[in-house]
C-alpha cells in the first residue's frame, strides 16, 4: 500500500516502515541469500524476493514467514513480479540464465 515501504539489509532482515512515521512497524528474518529484487503481489499479503541463490522466495507478510521457495534457475534471480490482478495469484522470474519462470 502506499502507507509502507519494505526494506531488506545485508544481515537479512525485512523491514516494513511507516512513510508517514518513519516508524518499523515489523521486522523478520530472511534466509540466508541477498535478495535482489521484492515484488508485492496485490493485495499486500505476499512478498516474492528473488536470490542471489538462484531462488525465488515468497514470505506472507502478516505472519513474517516464508511460505514458499521456487527453483529452477541457473542463474541469480534479477527480477520478480506478481500478476497485477489478486484474483489470479502468479508470480513471473527472469534470471541470468536469460530464462523467464
Amino acid at each position: 500500500n502506499e502507507k509502507s515501504i519494505i526494506s531488506l539489509s545485508r544481515n537479512m532482515l525485512f523491514r516494513i516502515w511507516e512513510v508517514e512515521t518513519g516508524v518499523c512497524t515489523k521486522t523478520f528474518k530472511s534466509d540466508n541469500s541477498l535478495a535482489l529484487d521484492l515484488c508485492l503481489e496485490a493485495t499486500g499479503s505476499l512478498l516474492a524476493a528473488g536470490n542471489t541463490d538462484r531462488t525465488v522466495k515468497v514470505f506472507d507478510l502478516r505472519k513474517g514467514v516464508r511460505t514458499h521457495t521456487f527453483k529452477g534457475h541457473t542463474g541469480v534471480i534479477l527480477k520478480v513480479l506478481f500478476h497485477p490482478k489478486a484474483s489470479r495469484l502468479q508470480l513471473y522470474s527472469s534470471a541470468e540464465d536469460r530464462t523467464i519462470r
